[in-house]
């Protein structure tokens, strides 16, 4: 089946759309992430992210847009993925805050990882993610 490709007037429309909905803030409520890991996801400022959150961004530049399209686009991706492998987000935390559980950097945190000591999952447009059950939450 031919996948279509959104134009870039499409991907800013739609990225604009994603900014002023609130959506943002759904998805760093579901999957627990922190202001600063969302603005690094999408290449900008938690500064930034507050102010499409709070909804006193007052322009939204076509880069910032194309770049919330994307993740948007991505994050739909990943979440079909996890539905079908039977994933909730619920049992899952990012690697950042389960860095911070465990008390350990996040490069550390990675070797466990490799090692196999946790299960990491890559989430695409997300980032990395453990179980929480692997971290005792």
């Amino acid at each position: 089946m031919p996948i279509t490709v959104p134009n870039d007037q499409q991907l800013v429309k739609l990225g604009t759309q994603v900014i002023r909905s609130g959506w943002l803030r759904l998805v760093r409520d579901e999957f627990a992430l922190s202001m600063v890991s969302l603005a690094q996801l999408l290449g900008t400022y938690a500064a930034t992210v507050k102010t499409w959150e709070d909804g006193t961004a007052t322009l939204v530049w076509k880069e910032s847009a194309r770049r919330a399209a994307t993740f948007y686009l991505g994050y739909l991706d990943t979440l079909a993925k996890l539905q079908r492998a039977g994933i909730s987000p619920e049992d899952l935390m990012s690697l950042r805050t389960a860095s911070m559980y465990l008390g350990k950097a996040g490069p550390s945190v990675r070797e466990d990882c490799v090692a196999g000591d946790l299960t990491c999952l890559d989430l695409g447009v997300l980032g990395t993610f453990v179980w929480k059950k692997d971290v005792g939450r």
